[in-house]
């Protein structure tokens, strides 16, 4: 099974301490896991993660070494679609617009509203 996960959720795991355990109860590999490529610079950059998530921002960023950006192409009808809908941000975008056959993967987001949006 493929995880794609958004920035969030990942963020939240780490400062919990559950990346592994998550991931684990999901029965996938890290080699299946992928993240939003623009998350590595976020966590370079900005000084309120650290604050908000302490040492979770480290605990990812160790993380991060063992996966892999999402590396699938986007399906760019999927994404003119997405767009029109409002409460869904360019991260669950990229995560919900990507081609990959629908029981080969799963999305962990832990964004509320993006979920509320799609239904």
């Amino acid at each position: 099974m493929i995880c794609l996960a958004d920035n969030d959720i990942l963020l939240k795991l780490a400062s919990c301490d559950l990346l592994a355990s998550f991931f684990t109860a999901l029965d996938t590999p890290y080699e299946n896991i992928h993240f939003i490529p623009s998350l590595k610079h976020m966590l370079e950059k900005r000084k309120r993660l650290r604050e908000q998530y302490g040492i979770g921002v480290n605990r990812l960023i160790d993380f991060l070494q063992n996966i892999s950006p999402i590396p699938y192409p986007t399906r760019n009808d999927d994404q003119a679609l997405l767009n029109d809908i409002g409460g869904i941000d360019s991260g669950e975008l990229i995560l919900f617009s990507r081609d990959i056959p629908a029981s080969d993967y799963i999305i962990a987001t832990g964004d509320k509203r993006c979920l509320i949006s799609l239904t």
